[in-house]
């Protein structure tokens, strides 16, 4: 079980939730740590410092009392809406190609942005200010009373709640007529799995960690809270994590013992981090080989601006892909097919209806404004390639003037891509790569010649 943080969930769902976040997770040890990192991962969904005036430093708290407030409109579904990323889209479709079966029913993050939703959609349509969260089995509840819908300082939405969380054991009498003090009609009835109802529980635990005193005791001197058996908290928007923010919260792994947090970056490489010089010290032998690469890249980066090197400096260039195994066209635009797509939209932007998807755009040829010089691509995995699926890899350049996709059902450049972000890459999720338009509508890729793997973007 994952203890120390109230959410009593078996490993085996704990896991699961974090590969629903696209967080790495199968080194890091249960218990404690394991918990951590789910902890780190809701945060980072949320927006959590963002939504806390000066909650960068995690040391100030949050008074909703003090927030304006706003009105029950469409603008309110909206931010809580489920939203979908391009990525997810592909992924999904993907699977559907595949024959794959939808996991959405297991997808507890998933069913949680599904379940926000319906508590703003509900609030703001019908009124209905009181919810009631239950598995099927009803082994355990949870209450939550909606108080009001308030605007923070960056604009994004808060919706502050009560909420009782109990099981079925346990339950009491004061409970009961406590729960039957707060409702409204008309109530919401969701019925969802218990790792559903547990992981609503951790983030409201969560959240209301982060509550100032002044405003609970505000609440409890009212009688808002019955004597304690209701706890304050509140609820934010949740979007997928881009795959950026998910190695973020992922690299404070220690790389020798996967403890979290790690504070301290190898000094050569800058790669991975320790939790000090003794984990350093004892996985040295197994970095020591890729720790020399890195840091010789990072040498000759300091000599010679490679990133800024035109592709015919011969002295500099990649493989002239006179070695077809090291280089892989991908073709862009209309004449691409379902092998290499050209999207206009950034790759994590939400899209909040997955049928709204501007596929008039994947058509159009990207402009070409790198010319005959060639530039630094990241290839990054997607989300279902961690858990065994072959999803499309994104590829971009650092201004997003080129974002394309890798279909790993044509041809055998993406098997072969996938090896090298697997042997070379960061993490084995992503890798920095040359690149160069050897036709408007075509992009090659060199995969035995890499640029410096510190790129900051």
């Amino acid at each position: 079980m994952a203890k120390g943080s109230g959410l009593q969930l078996p490993e085996v769902e704990v896991r699961r939730l974090l590969s629903s976040l696209k967080i790495t997770h199968s080194e890091v040890k249960p218990g404690r740590d394991l918990d951590l990192l789910l902890k780190r991962a809701i945060k980072k969904v949320e927006s959590l410092s963002e939504a806390i005036a000066g909650g960068s430093s995690g040391q100030k708290k949050l008074d909703p009392a003090s927030l304006p407030s706003c009105p029950k409109d469409q603008a309110a579904i909206r931010a809580f809406n489920t939203s979908y990323t391009i990525t997810e889209i592909v992924q999904e479709l993907g699977e559907q190609a595949r024959g794959i079966p939808s996991q959405g029913e297991e997808n507890v993050f998933f069913e949680y942005r599904v379940a926000l939703g319906h508590l703003a959609r509900n609030y703001v349509q019908s009124n209905s200010d009181f919810a009631v969260c239950q598995d099927e089995a009803q082994t355990s509840g949870l209450v939550i009373k909606i108080l009001g819908l308030r605007k923070l300082a960056n604009g994004q939405h808060l919706m502050e709640v009560k909420y009782l969380h109990n099981t079925r054991d346990a339950v009491r009498q004061e409970h009961l007529m406590a729960i039957q003090a707060e409702r409204t009609d008309p109530a919401m009835a969701m019925k969802v799995s218990v790792a559903e109802g547990l992981f609503f529980k951790k983030v409201l635990e969560i959240n209301a960690s982060k509550l100032d005193s002044s405003y609970k005791a505000g609440l409890a001197k009212g009688g808002g809270l019955h004597g304690g058996l209701f706890q304050p908290s509140f609820l934010l928007p949740a979007d997928p994590l881009s795959g950026d923010q998910a190695e973020e919260v992922q690299l404070m792994q220690c790389a020798h013992c996967k403890k979290i947090p790690a504070h301290s970056s190898c000094s050569r490489c800058k790669l991975v981090k320790y939790c000090g010089k003794e984990c350093q010290s004892a996985h040295w032998a197994g970095h020591k080989k890729a720790c020399k690469a890195e840091a010789a890249r990072l040498a000759a980066a300091k000599v010679v601006s490679l990133e800024k090197a035109a592709f015919a400096d011969a002295a500099a260039a990649p493989s002239d892909g006179s070695d077809a195994s090291a280089v892989v066209d991908i073709p862009l635009g209309k004449a691409s097919g379902i092998s290499g797509f050209t999207s206009a939209i950034p790759m994590n932007q939400p899209v909040r209806n997955i049928q709204n998807l501007p596929t008039t755009q994947v058509d159009q040829t990207p402009p070409n404004v790198h010319g005959s010089s060639r530039f630094i691509i990241k290839v990054q995995s997607a989300a279902g390639n961690l858990m065994g699926l072959e999803s499309p890899h994104m590829i971009y350049d650092k201004d997003r003037t080129l974002s394309a996709f890798m279909d790993p059902r044509v041809g055998t450049g993406y098997h072969r891509t996938s090896a090298v972000i697997s042997n070379h890459g960061i993490q084995g999720r992503k890798i920095y790569l040359w690149a160069h338009r050897i036709a408007a509508d075509r992009l090659r890729l060199y995969l035995d010649s890499r640029p410096s793997q510190s790129q900051n973007w």
